[in-house]
């Protein structure tokens, strides 16, 4: 079963969430260890969020307001509605990342793998090159994007690794690649069409604290990735939304039904206005001067 984690938009959610709070950077508590090492790479994900442009945040009192914003950018999930007291509000993070391969590659009717349609990157015209790391059985494969700092590497590997296992996998190999000699003409990769919902709720919980007191927990997240690859290059799209639980909002009072208004000014023992208003007169009254 194909799986995928969202590493930036995991993190990103909580950046949003301080920023809506007013508290700055906020000191994030874990409750299980996987959170913990979300913790630990917050620092350097807040540094490098700023380096992608197509990462976007938004947060609002109500889901409603936020649902419109995943349908909007093309994702289905939906946070779940929550009593807009003023003591929660949700947040949305949303990348959508695109590559081109230096060269458009071959994508004919008999190009298939395992029956399924697959493509072909030369290795001269796709700058595609071969590595060996300690950490792989395989050899991995790196190919050059139209974005000099942008490489995308696939290796074959038959289990899969399960949400923060992906970066321990990775950085593994990583840390022992090395040039291979070989002589394959290029690669041949099967294309891709995939939408996953990782399960989140194991980042529930994790808490906020500003100056030793809790300010917030989160109480709902959600993820949604779709990722393709063909002979034209690479998009993943995901989506991680949340709803936070504060203790630091204002609790505000909620003129919630008919009311009674009115101006007094001193010295004039009447009112200057005076005026019981119910709800078929609540609505934006737009510019003041143009009443």
């Amino acid at each position: 079963m194909t799986s995928s984690f969202g590493l930036i938009t995991t993190c990103q959610i909580l950046f949003t969430a301080e920023e809506y709070l007013g508290r700055g950077s906020l000191n994030w508590q874990a409750r299980t260890r996987d959170q913990l090492s979300i913790i630990r790479l917050l620092p350097e994900v807040r540094r490098i969020a700023a380096r992608i442009p197509t990462l976007d945040s938004w947060a609002r009192p109500t889901a409603e307001e936020l649902n419109p914003i995943l349908q909007e950018h093309g994702f289905d999930i939906r946070l779940e509605h929550w009593k807009n007291d003023g003591l929660s509000f949700g947040v949305v993070a949303v990348s959508d990342i695109t590559v081109l391969w230096k060269a458009i590659g071959d994508a004919g009717e008999g190009i298939v793998i395992g029956g399924k349609p697959a493509f072909i990157l030369e290795r001269k015209t796709a700058e595609v090159k071969f590595y060996t790391s300690k950490s792989s059985l395989h050899p991995i494969v790196g190919i050059s994007t139209q974005s000099d700092d942008d490489k995308v590497f696939i290796v074959k590997m038959p289990i899969a690794p399960e949400r923060l296992g992906f970066l321990g996998v990775i950085s593994r190999i990583r840390s022992s690649l090395e040039p291979l000699e070989s002589n394959w003409d290029g690669v041949q990769i099967p294309m891709v069409k995939m939408d996953a919902r990782p399960s989140m709720d194991w980042f529930r919980g994790i808490q906020a604290y500003h100056q030793h007191s809790l300010v917030a927990e989160l109480v709902q997240v959600i993820q949604q990735i779709k990722f393709a690859m063909n002979q034209h290059g690479a998009r993943n799209m995901e989506a991680t939304a949340g709803q936070v639980r504060s203790l630091a909002l204002p609790d505000y009072y909620i003129v919630d039904g008919p009311f009674l208004a009115w101006l007094e000014r001193p010295g004039i023992q009447f009112p200057l206005w005076m005026h019981h208003i119910t709800e078929e007169s609540w609505m934006d009254p737009g510019d003041l001067s143009q009443l």
